[in-house]
């Protein structure tokens, strides 16, 4: 998670892969950058909650612009207010775009009621999700 402080002081590819055991997770990152990290998964979980100033300029910057492990596949999550951040460092590389959003309350009604088919439960389940509306409010952003 980007507003983790360890991750934000990161510099290095290195500081990226944590590990308990040193020696591992220097050859976990040796053999990363030696295949410029083909089939290799990076999640910026969160890359809004990054201050502006590491946005700007850091490993995460190197990362999506593609100048640091050109091979690997980066997905940047962010809020959609601040896409455009993002959309504009990506744009010299293999980019898409994916919006995540939420359900419709006839779209959790329907879930619902597919997922739970015992009348019963699904009876103490809507009664349950009346008595903590904020459990509620959360099915309707995934």
């Amino acid at each position: 998670k980007m507003r983790d402080r360890s991750i934000q002081e990161a510099t290095t590819l290195s500081d990226l892969f944590k590990h308990p055991d040193p020696e591992l997770q220097a050859a976990v990152c040796k053999d990363v950058v030696k295949t410029s990290g083909k089939s290799i998964l990076i999640l910026l979980e969160g890359y809004d909650e990054l201050p502006p100033d590491l946005q700007e300029r850091s490993i995460f910057s190197t990362l999506i612009e593609g100048k640091e492990l050109p091979n690997a596949t980066i997905l940047v999550t962010s809020r959609t207010s601040s896409s455009d951040i993002v959309y504009e460092k990506c744009k010299a590389t293999k980019f898409q775009h994916i919006e995540v959003v939420g359900f419709s309350g006839d779209q959790i009604e329907s879930y619902i009621e597919n997922a739970v088919p015992n009348e019963k439960v699904l009876e103490a389940f809507r009664h349950y999700l009346k008595k903590y509306p904020h459990i509620h409010g959360l099915m309707y952003i995934p």
